[in-house]
């Protein structure tokens, strides 16, 4: 009652209500990159309690959070059924996308290949020499699997 009466009578002043206006904005915004500051100094010192400083309350507090020890259960049955046929791999080989790699390296490399962000399958030239051109699948013509580098 006191609040909303003040506020009537506040307001009677124009020049006075918009500084109290422009003042309480940029308060909220100075105390907000004090939160930002807080929170990248204590992501580098002590990560745990960097949510104490999470203005908009996106970051889970401490009991809320998964443990690095715990490892969750997946929240679902694989139905064998719908599954593919794939047998479980010991282990994989993952090949991202980058200038880093040369693609010529996978001929040397053992065991099942697994290309991450290719959006088109591998192309063999007539040395030899594995490329990939780069877009979307929709964007290139119908495949013809004998001019494609298909890993087995």
């Amino acid at each position: 009652m006191f609040y909303s009466n003040l506020r009537k009578f506040i307001k009677k002043f124009p020049t006075f209500w918009k500084f109290l206006t422009w003042s309480k904005d940029h308060w909220l915004n100075l105390s907000r990159l004090k939160d930002i500051l807080m929170m990248k100094i204590l992501f580098c010192v002590w990560p745990e309690q960097t949510y104490r400083f999470s203005t908009r309350k996106f970051l889970p507090s401490k009991k809320n959070r998964f443990s690095k020890e715990l490892k969750p259960v997946i929240p679902y049955d694989l139905l064998k059924s719908k599954s593919s046929n794939i047998p479980k791999m010991k282990e994989i080989n993952v090949i991202g996308r980058g200038s880093s790699f040369d693609l010529n390296n996978l001929k040397e490399i053992n065991g099942p290949i697994f290309l991450m962000p290719f959006w088109k399958p591998l192309v063999m030239d007539s040395n030899g020499k594995i490329t990939y051109q780069h877009g979307t699948i929709w964007d290139s013509r119908k495949f013809d699997t004998d001019e494609y580098f298909f890993f087995d």
